[in-house]
């Protein structure tokens, strides 16, 4: 007997196969996949161009087998299974929310790096996003995703630097049943499993382990993953996008990095540039930032709002990048939500770093060092004096005490008596009468302008 639906999938009727043997069918193939397929197995077929698994179940009567009963599933069909259940198993948290509209800025350095980002993103090959921390690596991962045919597909990240050694392994490959203490019931797909279809994004994986990075490359390479336990070999269809604010060149000529992992992943590099490479884009984003802190309805204009620190802004080098700005400019929305904020606002990492531009290679490096240390003590209201001073530094006494006397003598620091100890002054926001952006009298609009310098 057969049923319907073999009868459509076969287009024939019935009195055409009853009564006939395997051998007898007029379909070459389902007759191999039958014949081949004994006991309880599963073998694949080709009927009318479509793809089908054949699974075959013995009928007994007791221990005597009377017959067998032949199934065949349509391939398209768990397919469109596996998928959905993949899609239920990843729930809302493997998504990517960003889009390339969503990196902000006009200078000409970040309108290059998004339009060659635009490009790899219709290639499956491997990137590998080199930049320090903060320049937005995860975000252009996410753009890329939402700009490549695999973006109705997961996006799946994970950071190596926040994942301890020995969890690595059963994180990223799964686990089956029983394979450790403490194991779920039913085993656990891993990130590789759940990223099927779409893109798994490698963020820190300099810090991945040299033990570990073996198994990653066997992993990129083959396109199939083992879980923790197993011995079935699971088939995966995924992007990978790495990331690192490591120089990982360098780390291979040390041997604290695979060489062939390396060149597995530099397939196609992307460098993002650091705030301090695109100063046109600082009080764009800062002005961003602002606005969305408060839900896009801020208390007062974002012009405005930075219009007495936007020099100190301009000047600063940023080494936090677009992540340290953002993290300014909610410091500032929360201790000056109504009023527009001045210098003495300004939090310590940038006050320490404050200088006129002419002062800057006047001052040598002991100097900056002490005047760092002596800003951050006043901004976190400590005292310190020369012997405290001298222990942050690492020198002598005898060498702060001739350090703090050049610094009085250019006015920037002051030196009280008792609790008060050393200051520093507002000659440290020095009018700068020489910068091309002013005129020679150091005002712009009519209002004297502070500018600062970094160490």
């Amino acid at each position: 007997m057969l049923n319907h639906v073999v009868e459509q999938v076969l287009g024939v009727c019935p009195e055409e196969l009853l009564g006939l043997r395997l051998e007898e069918l007029p379909f070459k193939d389902l007759a191999a996949a039958l014949e081949n397929v004994s006991g309880d197995g599963e073998k694949l077929a080709v009927l009318n161009g479509r793809q089908f698994v054949v699974k075959s179940s013995a009928i007994k009567d007791g221990d005597v087998v009377t017959g067998t009963i032949f199934t065949l599933k349509d391939v398209t069909e768990i397919q469109r299974l596996e998928t959905e259940l993949r899609r239920k198993l990843r729930g809302q948290n493997h998504t990517a929310r960003y889009t390339f509209d969503d990196i902000a800025g006009a200078s000409t350095v970040i309108k290059e790096v998004k339009e060659l980002a635009l490009k790899l993103a219709n290639s499956s090959s491997p990137i590998l996003i080199q930049r320090e921390s903060g320049t937005g690596k995860e975000l252009f991962a996410q753009a890329i995703h939402n700009a490549s045919p695999r973006k109705h597909g997961p996006f799946v990240a994970i950071n190596f630097a926040a994942l301890p050694e020995s969890l690595l392994e059963s994180e990223l490959f799964g686990y089956d049943e029983g394979a450790f203490t403490g194991a779920k019931k039913g085993g656990k797909p891993g990130l590789f499993e759940l990223a099927h279809g779409g893109t798994i994004f490698l963020d820190e994986i300099g810090d991945a382990p040299l033990s570990f990075q073996v198994r990653l490359l066997r992993v990129i390479q083959e396109k199939e993953i083992r879980r923790v336990g197993g011995s079935r070999v699971v088939p995966i269809d995924v992007r990978v996008i790495a990331a690192s604010n490591k120089d990982l060149l360098s780390m291979t000529a040390e041997g604290r990095f695979r060489q062939d992992l390396y060149y597995r992943l530099n397939v196609l590099p992307l460098r993002i540039p650091p705030l301090r490479a695109r100063p046109d884009d600082i009080m764009c984003l800062a002005r961003l930032f602002y606005a969305e802190y408060f839900q896009h309805k801020p208390p007062m204009d974002p012009e405005r709002f930075f219009e007495k620190v936007e020099p100190y802004f301009i000047a600063y080098h940023w080494p936090g990048n677009v992540r340290e700005l953002q993290n300014v400019v909610e410091y500032l929305s929360n201790i000056c939500p109504n009023q527009p904020p001045d210098y003495h606002q300004l939090p310590a990492a940038l006050k320490a770093t404050l200088l006129g531009p002419l002062e800057r290679d006047k001052l040598s490096s002991e100097e900056k060092k002490a005047l760092s240390v002596i800003a951050e003590c006043n901004e976190r209201k400590i005292p310190i004096g020369r012997r405290s001073l001298a222990r942050h530094l690492g020198l002598s006494e005898n060498r702060v005490r001739y350090i703090i006397e050049k610094l009085k003598r250019k006015g920037l620091v002051t030196v009280g008596r008792g609790v008060r100890g050393i200051e520093i002054t507002e000659r440290s926001f020095l009018q700068e009468s020489d910068n091309p952006t002013m005129g020679g009298n150091g005002k712009k609009n009519g209002k004297d302008i502070f500018l600062p310098i970094f160490l």
